[in-house]
């Protein structure tokens, strides 16, 4: 029994160390790569892309699985979200919601029917065309929070509008990803 408890402890150790080391080579690559950008005045964001193309499995190769270093990208981002939702003022966020919603709807509405249309000229079929269409009308918000964030520009006007614009898209990934299995029809997956 006492065995059995040793060595599921000593692989979880084994595990944390491998973690350990992963982030090791994530921050050793990074810092120096970030430093870099942020004196030649680039997006940091920029300089972390490039550092994971150089150490990832198509560069260097010394981070090869992807699943570990997806679950610290996963925290990674709830991390900025939550820091830029601590930083975000309730009473003002609620000042701004029909500014909000009318540029993220109208935002979300144009850019969906740009898509669709790309996809039928592409002779897409229309169930094709409209899963181009929400893909088109979503853009990443953590790579916008952290670029307004970068900048300072959180609290300018163009900074309000860009949240309310990803928050509402946010929000429509909802009722998006629940039509997808009809998009699918009788070819989709079961």
């Amino acid at each position: 029994m006492q065995f059995v408890n040793a060595k599921i402890i000593m692989g979880r150790f084994v595990d944390g160390l491998i973690f350990f080391r992963k982030l090791l080579i994530i921050l050793g690559f990074s810092i120096p790569v970030i430093y870099l950008f942020n004196k030649l005045k680039f997006p940091s964001i920029i300089g972390f892309l490039i550092t994971g193309i150089i150490i990832g499995p198509f560069g260097l190769g010394l981070l090869t699985d992807t699943a570990g270093i997806q679950l610290m990208a996963e925290i990674g981002v709830a991390l900025l979200l939550f820091t830029i939702g601590i930083e975000v003022s309730l009473s003002r966020f609620l000042k701004h919601l029909s500014e909000f919603i009318l540029s993220g709807g109208l935002q979300v509405f144009f850019t969906f029917l740009a898509g669709v249309f790309i996809g039928l000229i592409a002779q897409m079929s229309l169930e094709q065309a409209v899963f181009l269409g929400f893909i088109l009308a979503h853009s990443s918000s953590a790579l916008v929070l952290k670029m307004l964030k970068d900048r300072g520009d959180e609290e300018s006007p163009q900074g309000r509008i860009s949240i309310g614009v990803i928050l509402f898209q946010d929000i429509m990934v909802v009722p998006m990803m629940l039509l997808i299995p009809f998009l699918a029809g009788e070819s989709g997956p079961t």
